[in-house]
């Protein structure tokens, strides 16, 4: 088998830096390996509308990874694989979700969703929402009124992200919806969880990538640093944590490499692509 053809990289806390930045070391490693055939491909519980404009115009990155493996884009054609949530499913997580105190955030089309009508520092704050995401809640999501009944008659969503006040509800909440046995509910941060279809998730995502282009799963690298990057962990042929990953991410990785600080990107071409040269 050949050498690495495909790396999928979570974004905040792995490619992005602390300052939530694409470091110009990052730019020009992707070059480098966009040169030798090798796609680096962003892989995000984002929404391509929540990733910067940096990342989403950016000239050698194709294809995107985003609302946790419910999408996968190709930039160029414009061509959508999906896995998401039908109206019918939706409608009973909602069911669930409204008998505790959350805050929603809805994507549906490559974009995020939130109720206009509670978005003050207040509810935010009582929902434990950070302040560098309340921010990009307030600058790339859109507001709607009427939330409720928006995202009720949603045909399908790709994924829901939910913010709680309470662990204690958080972790009853989470035990409903996996009774259902149709959703995943994937962690990131504390205090809040992601749910999508049973068949998204990273993993997928990364798999269904590589399927269409025609790129054996051996020959895929996944890096991340959270417990909703583990499913793309195991999928990958070679699976990366970084330094300042979680506990969990780093036993469940192959190897730990640098930190989201220290331009991953560059240690991956000069560490990983020489051991695997075709």
């Amino acid at each position: 088998m050949n050498g690495y053809k495909l790396i999928a990289s979570d974004l905040d806390g792995t490619f992005l830096n602390g300052e939530m930045e694409i470091t110009p070391e990052n730019t020009r490693a992707i070059a480098a390996l966009r040169e030798r055939g090798v796609e680096f491909v962003p892989a995000s519980g984002r929404t391509f509308g929540e990733m910067d404009p940096e990342l989403r115009e950016h000239p050698d990155l194709r294809y995107y990874i985003y609302s946790d493996g419910a999408v996968v884009f190709d930039k160029e054609t414009g061509e959508m694989d999906t896995a998401c949530m039908d109206c019918e499913l939706c409608n009973r997580i909602f069911d669930i979700l409204e008998e505790f105190q959350v805050f929603l955030v809805a994507h549906c089309g490559g974009n995020s969703y939130i109720d206009g009508e509670r978005m003050q520092p207040s509810v935010l704050e009582h929902h434990r929402i950070s302040r560098y995401y309340g921010m990009i809640l307030a600058e790339r999501n859109r507001a709607v009124t009427g939330f409720r009944e928006f995202y009720r008659s949603r045909e399908e969503i790709e994924q829901i992200f939910v913010f709680f006040h309470s662990d204690d509800e958080l972790a009853e909440c989470r035990r409903r919806l996996l009774r259902l046995g149709e959703v995943q509910v994937l962690s990131s941060e504390p205090g809040t969880f992601e749910i999508v279809s049973a068949c998204a998730g990273k993993g997928n995502g990364l798999l269904r990538l590589a399927k269409r282009l025609g790129i054996d799963p051996s020959q895929t690298v996944a890096v991340g640093d959270s417990c909703n990057d583990l499913s793309m962990l195991q999928a990958a042929g070679l699976s990366l944590a970084v330094s300042n990953a979680w506990e969990e991410v780093k036993a469940a990785a192959d190897r730990t490499i640098c930190s989201n600080d220290e331009h991953i990107v560059p240690y991956i071409l000069e560490h990983i692509m020489k051991e695997n040269t075709v």
